[in-house]
């Protein structure tokens, strides 16, 4: 595979490689190839969290908080988020 790059992407390429962070500019575009398979792969799975989403929001499948009920669901998340810590903590769940 033959890639053409600007003079300032080559540029920046033989910096990095100059600097000592990478030996070889196929080292630099398999980095960047990772970093964009990554960006990518988040993409597709926010994509699919909103999808579902606005299919929540078409059925209905919400709920309306209010300056009375927003203490509840602060309530709710803070349990949420104690009940993780502990079920991590026992070893029950992976840090991601």
């Amino acid at each position: 595979m033959e890639v053409h790059l600007t003079p300032a992407q080559n540029e920046f390429v033989q910096s990095a490689i100059r600097s000592g962070r990478y030996r070889s500019t196929e080292e630099v575009v398999r980095e960047a190839l990772a970093g964009w398979e990554e960006s990518e792969r988040v993409r597709t799975e926010l994509a699919v969290l909103v999808q579902a989403g606005d299919e929540d929001l078409a059925a209905g499948n919400f709920t309306v908080y209010t300056d009375d009920t927003l203490p509840q669901l602060a309530d709710e998340i803070m349990a949420e988020g104690r009940a993780y810590r502990a079920a991590r903590l026992a070893g029950h769940v992976q840090p991601k």
